[in-house]
């Protein structure tokens, strides 16, 4: 009897265990608005319930946080669901921080989404196709965009070819950091458990969102994250070089890609070559260097004229071709990918936002 009744208090403590000993708590590290997160339209003016002190814990929701564009993209938020006094709420992550962290990232590492001067990190190549002043040049960096299938993007009317959909969701796969998650290409989004700073940038263990399992058939590159396969939590190293950071996934022989800090103006002066417009280099006040100066390209030469290369003239404007859709608030509600859906054997894919209204592409099944 005696050892039945320890074995039941192992079972019982195991069950605990797998119930509450994943909780991720967090700390405010200001005074913080929760917002209402019940809407299939998030708007920040509307949804601000109420405001919370500094140093209140609250407890992550195991739903993925994402990037959010509002405003017609003039404002910017990393918004993560969680947990305070037994209700979720969306909180804007730059208030938050790990109560299980070592560290702290660096005040200008983290993305200042909103600032009149921003930075962005978006894949290292991007300065070389504004510099090589030739769209096609994606196409030698990216196999994704290189073996692109038109057809599975297909319309009745339309049939899109790859910079149509490349430039429509730009810039694309960008790397936005806070001190309590990591979002990749906007909605693929990664919750802080612990940053360690070391010599040259930092060791982040970031939890993969359970619900979220089926992410890397929605991301839009050849970036390969198999290392990170079955894994709930795994170590992202972050790797410093002057404008430039390497990425590696939980030990140093694993490199996922490099990301490039560059400024809005090189982001703008690049869509205007993806769409076929004039292109304005002298905007550009600084091109990405390395820590010793260098450059990993010829400085380009400035020339107000769009000197684009390829032959190719930009397609119909997809505005005309995909239609604005709403999330509808029970599936919002009921689903695991709030911001993913799945419809009619074909994947919506959300272009931008926080269960917004959002304009979508329909990616057909063959």
């Amino acid at each position: 009897m005696k050892m039945r009744s320890v074995l039941l208090f192992i079972i019982l403590l195991v069950i605990v265990s797998k119930l509450f000993g994943d909780d991720l708590e967090f700390v405010t590290i200001r005074n913080t608005i929760l917002y209402d997160n019940s809407r299939n339209r998030f708007e920040p003016s509307r949804d601000a319930l109420f405001e919370i002190d500094k140093d209140i814990i609250v407890k992550f929701v195991n739903n993925p946080p994402s990037l959010g564009l509002y405003d017609d993209r003039e404002f910017a938020v990393i918004l993560g669901y969680f947990e305070y006094n037994d209700k979720s709420f969306f909180i804007n992550c730059n208030d938050l921080v790990s109560v299980n962290t070592v560290d702290t990232f660096e005040h200008d590492f983290i993305t200042d989404l909103n600032s009149t001067n921003r930075k962005t990190w978006v894949p290292w190549y991007f300065p070389n196709v504004l510099q090589a002043m030739d769209r096609d040049t994606v196409l030698l960096y990216d196999s994704y965009w290189r073996n692109f299938d038109p057809m599975e993007y297909a319309t009745q009317y339309h049939s899109p070819e790859w910079y149509d959909l490349f430039f429509f969701v730009f810039p694309l796969n960008s790397f936005s950091i806070s001190n309590s998650a990591i979002v990749y290409n906007k909605l693929i989004g990664f919750i802080v458990n612990n940053i360690k700073k070391i010599n040259n940038g930092y060791i982040v263990n970031v939890k993969l969102n359970n619900n979220n399992i089926q992410w890397k058939h929605y991301k839009q590159d050849d970036l390969n994250w198999d290392i990170s396969n079955n894994k709930e939590f795994f170590d992202m190293i972050l790797i410093l070089d002057g404008d430039y950071m390497d990425v590696f996934l939980e030990n140093m022989d694993y490199k996922l890609t490099t990301f490039v800090l560059v400024e809005q103006a090189l982001l703008d002066e690049l869509y205007s070559l993806g769409i076929n417009k004039p292109v304005d280099l002298s905007r550009i006040t600084h091109w990405p260097r390395r820590a010793d100066g260098s450059m990993d390209y010829p400085p380009p030469t400035i020339n107000n004229a769009n000197n684009q290369s390829s032959s190719q003239e930009i397609g119909p404007s997809l505005d005309s071709e995909i239609s604005l859709e709403s999330v509808s608030a029970k599936t919002t509600e009921n689903s695991q990918f709030p911001l993913w859906l799945l419809i009619g054997g074909g994947l919506l894919f959300a272009a931008v936002g926080v269960g917004i209204g959002v304009v979508v592409i329909v990616k057909k099944r063959k």
